[in-house]
Formats: C-alpha cells, sequence, structure tokens
C-alpha cells in the first residue's frame, strides 16, 4: 500500500524539523564544538571519524543545524555522515516523551492541568470534573504520561479515549487502572481478556467426537503523545507468553513464512508515504490472539511483543488558494494529489461551502485510504491565520483514484476574519515497532 521515499535528501529542500524534534536556542550551527565534530566527520582516521559521529549522535537536537549545514559539505565523507545523522536524531527526538515537572501545593486541578499544558504544547481537558478540591503534586521531569496519571490517580480521574483530534481527555471516576505499560510517548492499557469457547454437535464426524473451537482474545489500547499521532496500526508480534503455570500460551500462526519485519526498514530512518493508513488519532484499539493449554492456570504472567503502527511524524502547510473566495475553477498539485475548486459559496456568519475534485496519482487502483485522511489535511483560515472548523462534509467518487469532496467550514472564535486561505497538509509518516511487556494480568 505504501510508496515510500526516503527523506535524506528531502531534508536538505528544507523541510522543517518533525514536531517534538524543534532546535532549542542553544543549538546554533556556529558553535566552535559543533563546528570541529563537523569537520572531524572526514578525517583521515576512521575511528576519530566514528567518534565525532557518537559525539555528535550524543548532542541530538543542538547538533542538528550544523549537521543540516554539513550535507552540502565539499567533503563527500562528511555530507554522507551527516546525511544518515539528520533522519536519525531527528526520528530519536521525535520518540522521546515531553518530560514535564510539577511543583504545585494545594492548587486546583485546572491549574494543574494549565501546567502541564503549558510544559508540553498538549490541549489536556478535565470533563465534568467541577470543583474537586484541592492538589499537591512534587515530581521532576517524569515522561507526560506517567505524569498525567501520577495526577490523574492524585485527583481520581482517568484517561478517557481519543475523538480523532490531538486533546487529552480526562474523565472522574470511581476507579482506577491497575495495568499500564510505558513506551516512550506511548501508553498501553491492556483491557480485558475475551474467552470464547464453542462445541458443534449438529453434525458429528465418524469418530464420534463433537468440533470444539476456543479462542482467547486480549484487548488492548494505545495511548501517543499528541506530538506523534497514530495513523495506523499492523499485527501484532509476540515474542513469548506464558501462564502462571509456566505453560507457553503462544498461538500458532500460519503465516509464519510470510512475516515481514518492518524493523529492518526502520532503522534506516523516515520515510513519506504516498498513501497513509487512516485518520490522525491519539488513541486506538489493538487485539492479539493466545493459546489456553492448561485450566489451572489463573493469570497470564507475562505476555512480551511488539506492535508495527504508522506514525505522523510531520505536517507542513501548502496553501492551495490564497483567496479561496476567488479560487473557483483553480487547480493545484501537491505532490502526487491534484486538487480543483469546483465551486465556492459563502453563507452567513462567514460560513463557507467548498466543492472540490481530489485525484490520488496511485500505481494501487483498489487502493482508497488516502480518502480517509482527507478531511483532517484541509483547512480553511482567515489572512491572519486564524482557523475555521469542518462543520459538515460529505464525498463522492468516480473511481478509487478521485473523490468529489463537500466541506462546510464554520469561523472558530470571533476574532476569525474572512475566509482567506485554503491550506494542504502535506504529512510525512515513519514505520515503528511499539514494544510492549505485560505482567499479572487475570485470565477469565
Amino acid at each position: 500500500m505504501y510508496r515510500t521515499v526516503w527523506l535524506a535528501g528531502l531534508l536538505c529542500l528544507g523541510l522543517s524539523a518533525p514536531v517534538g524534534a524543534q532546535t532549542p536556542n542553544n543549538g546554533r550551527s556556529d558553535s566552535p564544538v559543533l563546528a570541529r565534530l563537523i569537520e572531524q566527520l572526514g578525517d583521515a582516521d576512521y575511528r576519530k571519524r566514528d567518534e565525532a559521529t557518537l559525539k555528535l549522535r550524543a548532542e541530538g537536537v543542538k547538533a542538528l543545524p550544523a549537521l543540516r549545514e554539513a550535507i552540502s559539505n565539499s567533503d563527500s565523507e562528511i555530507r554522507r555522515r551527516a546525511r544518515d545523522l539528520v533522519p536519525l536524531i531527528e526520528t530519536t527526538a521525535l520518540l522521546t516523551p515531553k518530560p514535564v515537572t510539577l511543583k504545585l501545593r494545594n492548587r486546583p486541578l485546572r491549574e494543574v492541568l494549565d501546567s502541564i499544558e503549558r510544559q508540553t504544547g498538549y490541549k489536556v481537558e478535565s470533563w465534568g470534573a467541577g470543583n474537586r478540591g484541592s492538589y499537591t503534586f512534587d515530581f521532576n521531569d517524569l515522561p507526560f504520561w506517567q505524569a498525567l496519571d501520577t495526577v490523574c490517580q492524585g485527583t481520581g480521574m482517568v484517561v478517557q479515549q481519543g475523538y480523532g483530534d490531538d486533546h487529552i481527555r480526562l474523565n472522574p471516576q470511581d476507579a482506577r487502572v491497575p495495568f499500564v505499560r510505558y513506551e516512550g510517548p506511548f501508553r498501553l492499557v491492556p483491557t480485558g481478556f475475551q474467552h470464547y469457547r464453542n462445541i458443534e454437535f449438529g453434525l458429528v464426524g465418524k469418530g464420534g467426537n463433537a468440533a470444539r473451537n476456543e479462542t482467547l482474545t486480549l484487548n488492548f489500547t494505545v495511548f501517543a503523545e499528541p506530538k506523534v499521532p497514530l495513523l495506523g496500526i499492523g499485527e501484532v508480534h509476540l515474542d513469548a507468553a506464558y501462564d502462571s503455570e509456566k505453560n507457553s500460551m503462544l498461538a500458532p500462526n500460519p503465516n509464519d513464512d510470510q512475516d515481514v519485519d518492518v524493523r529492518d526498514a526502520f532503522a534506516r530512518g523516515r520515510w513519506t508515504s504516498r498513501y497513509n493508513a487512516g485518520n490522525r488519532t491519539t488513541c486506538i484499539q489493538a487485539s492479539l490472539g493466545l493459546h489456553r493449554p492448561s485450566e489451572k492456570a489463573t493469570g497470564v504472567k507475562l505476555i512480551r511483543g511488539r506492535i508495527p503502527v504508522t506514525l505522523l511524524a510531520e505536517q507542513t502547510p501548502v496553501v492551495v488558494a490564497a483567496n479561496i473566495l476567488k479560487a473557483k475553477g483553480s487547480s493545484t498539485k501537491v505532490d502526487t494529489t491534484s486538487m480543483r475548486i469546483d465551486e465556492v459559496t459563502p453563507s452567513l456568519n462567514k460560513n463557507v461551502q467548498i466543492k472540490m475534485t481530489v485525484s490520488e496519482a496511485s500505481d494501487n487502483p483498489n487502493d482508497y485510504s488516502w480518502m480517509n485522511t482527507l478531511y483532517q489535511r484541509i483547512e480553511l483560515q482567515d489572512d491572519k491565520g486564524n482557523k475555521f472548523g469542518l462543520v459538515g462534509n460529505g464525498w463522492g467518487n468516480d473511481s478509487p483514484g478521485t473523490i468529489q469532496l463537500m466541506a462546510t467550514f464554520a469561523p472558530q472564535n470571533p476574532k476569525c476574519g474572512p475566509p482567506a486561505k485554503l491550506v494542504y497538509y502535506r504529512w510525512v509518516t515513519i514505520q515503528h515497532d511499539i514494544t510492549f511487556e505485560f505482567k499479572d494480568l487475570p485470565l477469565p
């Protein structure tokens, strides 16, 4: 489904750093230390070249400006190593959780959440919390999800599933989440086992034995920090599973010979996809199948594995129409996506209805997945960048590669001026394996 383009060359053309991997102010490309390390990348001694590579990688995002400049260095060895380091450092930064520090005493919940919002840039909402008293927290540099769960445990809140946007929502609950796994910017929560048994005795074979079937499924939810939204999830790969009696619970996999490990590809860096798996979201459901060999077992001692996911690493805005009210009949092409504006109909209260024909150049005529992302990639703004909200939509298609899209936009706040720019977001994605380990889960 995916057509990939490696980013090493694209980064030379000025793609911005991914969300969450911005270069801090002290990451100056004219730093003497960084300049010496860049020069050392081309040293005649390979040991010094390797030493410089390791030190630049350890510098992290602070080294990115100098490394981006080094991609055009006259020395071919410096260019090669810089091209390898830039995507590696960017991806490492992207997959590093945002830290949260709270030093608050007897403060209301909203003030606690406001502090988290200021530190992370994430919108954290609390539904139905009302006036829930005052709270005290004292911790340093906890990864985002651990910090949020600490706050939830102290305030009687729980994290809710997402709604396709980048907001984190908390609800008051007289309950707790007993099993949680943290892995970088991800939070994995097993939600329960489903044990199904069936016996078919309507027809019995010559041996006189009725056919029996049994399945055991573990369901869980994967949460991602808003800086690295989820676009899709693949089949869960199990490395180990044991019950409380030390029996293996790995179910036979008839497709073992066809299994493809995406880690080899991921190790080479980031890439952009022509197609995307689905809508952008901060949480997604997953499940895995297990075998239950013993009735004596009361629980699962250990489950360990990995989940291949498609992540949205970067969103770059491209202006499709600078003056949407006069854009009828205009056409634009962004990479492999062509857009023609067929009708623009303004109405009361600055609302605008836009009809467009959108086509995608595809090597796979049966691939419809790109259509799922359009409503999250098209945005209407006024001339100051204030956003209009999407309040209505609909579409039809003549073929897998072409659809007629209708979208109605309305101002999100009173500051919105007349509609002006129609923007389409170019998405850069990465493939990643989330590793996980669950322990001591009770069996039904």
